[in-house]
């Protein structure tokens, strides 16, 4: 007989004595007791390989017949039968029940039973004897960090969870043998997403911030990560012998300033209460900010395009914390939890571009922060040293041709600032700190060197091209944001691109919040090409559905002035013709006394114009997305 240690389940959770079997590879027997319960455990160089239960329904005949993998005749016959040493399994064997193989599957799933409702356990006592052994025909065969990972999932206890867990201010990281570990278990798809948040050293709290996952649910999963070996904290883990391990080492006492000023560069002050009133009106404000055609992603963080790594850090962090939509929840109101859930999205989105420094680095590019790299320089300088100095004033004379509107689309003004009439509010670069003087330093540039500005022109077309191909890629995603965010920096390099503006009016017009953006969206379009039916039609039904009969017939008119055989505009015409002959129909005063009697309203009125307009809108503007997007 080996050493023996004991304790209780109250300082020590069930899953910390695993895991510390496991990493000091022991062999012995695990017995815990609460109060008449008792169950015991047989592990194996670290590995738990079969397990006991006093209690009658844990035994292997109930939990078959509980599955109805046998009857209960099957059953009292087996349990009757003579031979009383002979294990219950043996016994279905030979009664022709069940084959050996069946058995030896059930019976190992039973064994995984009695170990996981361990891990429920919150209270009791355990007692480890090193090097007892038993003789068991059928062992375990799941490995313990899959093993971990099971049990943890059961525990329902959350304050049980916390505890075991320890401080939230801990840092936790990849364990060094994680990839040998993550071979032994079976993540599931919360643990993985959890897993995958975790980039570098970070502090639990950080973790519950960045991951948009409920704090509970976090506590769980990197408790069972940390157990199952595959992270490891700064706080020590407890183990049997020592089930209260001391607190990682404090400061010196002759340096006590560090200990009086707790805030830690990671540590943000916790938020106000949250007021409903005030936090309704708070964020939509900020949604509407957020929305806005000029906000950069370091607008969205609250820092200027020359913040270090950690003032971007530690910005996000503190805008996670407040505007998290756990923060919100307990108010009961949907529109302030669906905002909140907005705009923790945008700022995580934001805070993921630009924490990683190549794609910061190309942020800053497209939104003109970085006016051009050195391999644009070199070209530029070649352009200027290779050919002959008269070659240049030639090229110059073509660009003051185009700005005669003789091109159609002409390279110049989508990148110069002084565009005209309603696309003024979109010829602001996406970030509008720098971003106008780095753009218009490349013109400058341009000009002065080469003597023409036929090249930036085409850099700014080719930009406009990718970002309206990564806003396809973000649609194909689903990423109707970003989508919306590349979408706008297309149109603002090239305003004259009818595809550009139509897909970004596609997606606005099914935003309510956008709608204003999708018609100023149309109608610049139309002053682009007057002749644009689809335009129309579209304007058409936002005026439809925002009850401006006047500018709808307006437009569905336009369009059968253009296109006299459109379908989709004369069904609308008419359909807005009946719906006003309807309203101009019940003068008497007895709609409005009886609101609650379905009975009282005329057939005409309900039968005519409702069905009509439902079907139609349903079909006909299906049909009419399906043509702004193809164009």
């Amino acid at each position: 007989m080996g050493t023996s240690m004991k304790g209780t389940l109250s300082l020590i959770n069930f899953a910390d004595i695993i895991r510390d079997l496991h990493l000091t590879r022991r062999t012995g027997l695990l017995r815990l007791t609460r109060d008449r319960e008792l169950r015991a455990v047989f592990v194996e160089q670290g590995d738990l390989v079969f397990a006991l239960s006093n209690l009658p329904h844990e035994r292997l005949g109930d939990f078959l017949l509980a599955r109805d993998l046998i009857t209960r005749e099957q059953y009292e016959a087996a349990v009757q039968k003579p031979n009383a040493k002979q294990r219950f399994g043996q016994v279905l064997v030979e009664m022709g029940v069940m084959s050996r193989e069946a058995v030896e599957t059930h019976a190992r799933q039973h064994l995984t039973e009695i170990i996981l409702a361990a891990f429920e356990w919150e209270r009791g006592e355990f007692v480890f004897e090193e090097g007892t052994r038993a003789a068991h025909d059928v062992k375990l065969n799941l490995l313990t960090p899959n093993l971990i990972l099971m049990g943890v999932r059961r525990m329902t206890n959350d304050e049980v969870v916390r505890r075991a867990l320890g401080p939230t201010t801990q840092f936790i990281e990849l364990s060094p043998d994680a990839m040998t570990q993550l071979q032994r278990a079976t993540l599931d798809g919360t643990e993985g997403f959890v897993l995958s948040r975790i980039t570098g050293r970070m502090t639990i709290d950080e973790l519950v911030l960045i991951s948009g996952v409920p704090e509970a649910t976090i506590l769980r999963v990197v408790y069972g990560l940390l157990c199952a070996g595959i992270l490891v904290g700064s706080h020590p883990r407890p183990t049997m012998a020592n089930p209260q391990p001391a607190a990682p080492a404090a400061p010196p006492p002759a340096t006590p300033q560090p200990v009086a000023t707790p805030p830690t560069p990671h540590s943000i002050p916790e938020p106000e209460a949250v007021k409903p009133d005030e936090a309704r009106f708070e964020l939509q404000m900020l949604r509407e900010f957020l929305s806005l055609k000029t906000t950069t992603y370091y607008d969205m963080l609250n820092v200027g395009p020359t913040a270090s790594d950690s003032e971007i850090k530690r910005s996000y962090y503190q805008m996670a914390k407040k505007y998290h939509p756990d923060r919100y929840r307990p108010l009961g109101m949907p529109d302030v939890l669906e905002s909140a859930e907005w705009i923790f999205a945008r700022i995580s989105e934001a805070y993921e571009k630009l924490r990683d420094p190549d794609v910061r680095r190309r942020y800053d590019e497209f939104i003109g922060l970085i006016p051009e790299n050195t391999v644009q320089t070199e070209a530029k300088v070649a352009s200027v040293t290779a050919p002959s100095p008269p070659s240049a004033p030639p090229v110059s004379k073509p660009a003051v041709g185009t700005q005669t509107g003789q091109i159609p689309t002409p390279p110049i003004p989508p990148v110069g600032a002084g565009t005209t009439g309603s696309l003024a509010s979109s010829t602001q670069p996406v970030g509008s700190r720098t971003g106008s003087s780095s753009q218009g330093l490349g013109r400058q540039t341009g000009a002065a060197t080469t003597g023409s500005v036929s090249a930036p022109a085409e850099t700014a077309a080719e930009t406009a091209a990718r970002s309206y191909e990564m806003a396809c890629a973000a649609i194909e995603r689903k990423d109707f944001i970003t989508a919306i965010t590349y979408l706008r920096e297309a149109v603002r390099l090239a305003p004259e691109v009818i595809r550009y503006r139509s897909r970004l009016a596609s997606l606005c017009m099914q935003n309510p919040k956008l709608r204003k953006e999708a018609e100023d969206q149309l109608l610049a379009i139309l002053k682009i090409d007057g002749t644009y039916v689809d335009a129309h039609l579209a304007l058409g039904h936002m005026y439809h559905q925002a009850g401006m009969e006047k500018s709808a017939r307006k437009q569905f008119e336009a369009a059968l002035a253009i296109q006299p055989d459109n379908a989709v505009a004369k069904q609308m015409l008419s359909l807005l013709k009946s719906e006003t002959e309807a309203k101009a129909a019940p003068v008497p005063p007895k709609l409005p006394t009886k609101p609650q009697t379905p009975a009282a309203k005329s057939p005409a009125k309900t039968e005519k114009p409702e069905e009509p307009k439902k079907s139609l809108l349903q079909q006909d503007v299906g049909e009419l997305f399906g043509k702004l997007f193809k164009r």
